[in-house]
């Protein structure tokens, strides 16, 4: 018996193996229509088993789908589909014939594709996206935090202005604001003093959409969420009031952010994932990794030097293996002080790990002729990033100046300490570039939005 109720009379396609007698699935199939009163437009032997049937031998009239020798599970499942046009599936097959990666694989497309996936004991729904946008859109989203997303719409926004295009970033952080704010980073002044009065008065000190209207210097608006599904679906957000207020603005494109694995709930024209370098290949075949694949359009992978060469091969590899077709862009960030630092000592914080953290201070010190005396990858924590400052301040090569990315405790701890002692705070700006000698980012940046535009010229003129 399934444990989550539905309304009666769903059309189902109803997955099965040939782990089970036949007799064993006629059973199934009957307690499915009967007591759980689902109308069965078709059945699919998902493997091959030792116990399958022979095609028009079912011990029931249900029409039934049979794999194809060396067919992929996923065209199995796409083939059956077309054939029998459910209104949800129902899975009963199990391990070892279908194990959990291979279960997801089915979920993963079934929810992509846009039809409901139940269990014995479970029901997962595909999300909704709304379609609220009226301006071409793209969204860029991400298999973790810290992985870039920022940084990679802080550098389209600024592609897209350089072509005389004038783009609105809508961003969705965890500590947005309770309603949808706006910021005009075109000319708003957002200072380090400014930032810690914003703290000071109980405000978040640094929600994405402050990074990217002063990195960018854009229209940015402010958005929170809150909680996230399977498929990276919010729980509660306000980017739809959000995308709303930013329809009457003056912009001619919108960049929504996403945040960790939560995808922004409306319809965007087209897609870029994010795929950090060290994310284990196997969240990309199986579990949420797999859908979030299957909505991009253009895949970066970021923080490549951060891996060895066959770790990132392999996720390359891996890729490809579930998109085939998908431009994959390999990304490294570089750090640009968003000020001047030349010829000063400085207090260098990050989010990045120790081994990019060097190759950081290698590149200020040869680039911006300045000294890194200090350095700290705690700006995620608290106490440690404060005793990392401490430290520094009362050491004898005392830093000038703090330069850091533009993070919550960036400001409301190491902005704070700097100030108070008097010394000056420049935030850094994580750029991105294409690794290699050959940097075709903006070029690929630029083709996925000019995509964007004709897709949405392409919707507006069918209505």
């Amino acid at each position: 018996m399934l444990k989550v109720k539905l309304p009666g009379n769903l059309k189902a396609l109803v997955l099965v193996d040939a782990s089970y007698l036949a007799d064993n699935i006629k059973g199934a199939l009957e307690s499915l229509a009967v007591d759980e009163q689902y109308a069965i437009c078709g059945v699919v032997y998902t493997a091959f088993g030792e116990n399958m049937t022979v095609p028009g031998a079912e011990p029931w009239t249900y029409p039934t789908i049979y794999p194809q020798e060396n067919e992929a599970l996923v065209n199995i499942l796409k083939r059956a589909l077309e054939v029998c046009k459910p209104q949800i599936i129902v899975d009963l097959t199990s391990s070892p014939l279908i194990d959990w990666h291979k279960r997801m694989e089915l979920v993963s497309t079934s929810l992509f594709l846009g039809y409901p996936y139940s269990g014995v004991d479970y029901l997962l729904s595909p999300p909704d996206f709304e379609d609220v946008c009226q301006k071409p859109s793209l969204a860029i989203i991400a298999l973790g935090k810290r992985a870039g997303k920022t940084s990679l719409a802080i550098h389209t926004a600024r592609l897209l202005k350089s072509q005389g295009i004038k783009p609105a970033v809508i961003t969705m952080s965890r500590g947005g604001p309770s309603f949808p704010e706006i910021c005009h980073g075109e000319w708003e002044e957002i200072t380090p003093k400014k930032l810690l009065t914003r703290v000071n008065s109980g405000r978040h000190s640094c929600a994405d959409y402050l990074e990217n209207a002063l990195f960018a210097q854009v229209t940015t608006v402010g958005c929170r969420r809150a909680g996230e599904g399977i498929c990276g679906t919010p729980f509660k957000s306000i980017v739809v009031d959000g995308a709303l207020l930013a329809n009457d603005l003056a912009v001619d494109f919108f960049i929504f952010e996403g945040s960790g694995i939560s995808i922004p709930p409306v319809k965007c024209d087209r897609t870029i994932l994010i795929i950090p370098a060290n994310l284990p290949p196997e969240e990309l075949v199986s579990y949420r990794g797999r859908y979030h694949l299957l909505k991009a359009d253009m895949v970066c992978i970021t923080h490549c030097y951060d891996v060895s060469k066959s770790a990132l091969s392999r996720l390359t590899q891996t890729v490809r293996s579930v998109k085939n077709n998908a431009a994959i862009i390999k990304i490294v960030m570089e750090p640009h002080p968003f000020g001047d630092v030349t010829g000063k000592d400085i207090f260098l914080a990050s989010n990045a790990p120790e081994k990019a953290l060097a190759r950081y201070k290698n590149i200020l010190q040869s680039s911006y002729k300045c000294r890194v005396v200090a350095s700290s990858s705690n700006l995620a924590y608290r106490e440690p990033l404060a005793l990392d400052i401490q430290n520094a301040l009362n050491s004898a090569d005392q830093p000038q100046v703090l330069l850091t990315e533009l993070k919550a405790f960036a400001v409301d701890i190491a902005t704070r300490l700097f100030l108070s002692k008097g010394l000056d705070v420049v935030y850094l700006d994580n750029q991105p570039r294409q690794m290699g000698k050959r940097d075709r980012l903006p070029h690929k940046l630029l083709t996925i939005a000019q995509s964007a535009i004709s897709s949405f010229q392409e919707r507006r003129r069918v209505g």
